[in-house]
């Protein structure tokens, strides 16, 4: 059972397409479904909305203790190296009261290979 006063925020990147946001507004929508019991929501680093700190703000002033972070990228680059935790601790000094964790990204995650696979069994 989720703990709730704990937020799950799934990010992105974000895009100008449709497309490329609805991979996480999807997903995030999926995650709902599967975990009624959790507080969800979803956030893009740029070129969309809302931002991270905009949801960071909303679960907040829902009166949550503890927000995780899960960015949906799967390469290292310089968002998960250096802006991510920047924006991060600065959303930690900013709510000192609520223990903010980032996970690690999607990453070489081994569940790709099957997502590989499916896709080329099923192309047409």
């Amino acid at each position: 059972m989720a703990d709730k006063t704990q937020g799950i925020v799934i990010l992105g990147h974000g895009s100008r397409y449709a497309q490329g946001l609805s991979v996480i507004t999807e997903t995030t929508a999926r995650y709902k479904r599967l975990h009624p019991e959790s507080r969800v929501a979803y956030a893009f680093i740029e070129l969309a909305e809302p931002r991270l700190e905009e949801t960071i703000e909303a679960l907040v002033a829902e009166g949550l203790g503890s927000i995780i972070v899960v960015p949906l990228f799967l390469s290292f680059g310089h968002h998960i190296a250096r802006d991510l935790p920047a924006r991060m601790e600065a959303l930690a000094k900013r709510h000192a009261d609520v223990n903010f964790v980032t996970t690690a990204p999607i990453g070489a995650d081994p569940l790709l290979c099957d997502i590989i696979q499916a896709r080329i069994d099923n192309h047409s």
